[in-house]
C-alpha cells in the first residue's frame, strides 16, 4: 500500500535577495481521501446501474484512480531555473 505525501516544500531562490521557503502540511488533506474511500462503495454502486456504461465506469474508477495519484506524488521533486535563481518543489 502507498502511503500519500505528507509535506509539500516549496523553495524560491533569486540571486540578489534571500531565500524563500515554505512548508505545506498536507496531512491535513488525509481526512478528504479517507471520506472518499468511506464514499467508495456507494460511488461504485451508483456507477453499476449508471445509464451511460463510459460515465459509469468513470465513477467507479473515479476514487482508486484519484488515491493512487495522491499517492505517487511521495518523493517527486521538481526543480526549475539555474543555480542563482529557481524554485524547487518536493512533495515528502
Amino acid at each position: 500500500m502507498s502511503i500519500p505525501p505528507a509535506l509539500l516544500q516549496i523553495r524560491v531562490r533569486e540571486s540578489n535577495r534571500r531565500r524563500f521557503g515554505l512548508w505545506l502540511p498536507l496531512f491535513l488533506l488525509w481526512p478528504v481521501l479517507l471520506l472518499a474511500w468511506l464514499l467508495f462503495p456507494f460511488l461504485f454502486l451508483l456507477g453499476l446501474v449508471w445509464p451511460r456504461r463510459d460515465q459509469g465506469r468513470l465513477l467507479r474508477g473515479l476514487v482508486p484512480g484519484v488515491s493512487r495519484l495522491f499517492c505517487a506524488f511521495r518523493g517527486l521533486s521538481v526543480d526549475v531555473g539555474d543555480r542563482a535563481d529557481g524554485v524547487r518543489i518536493r512533495f515528502l
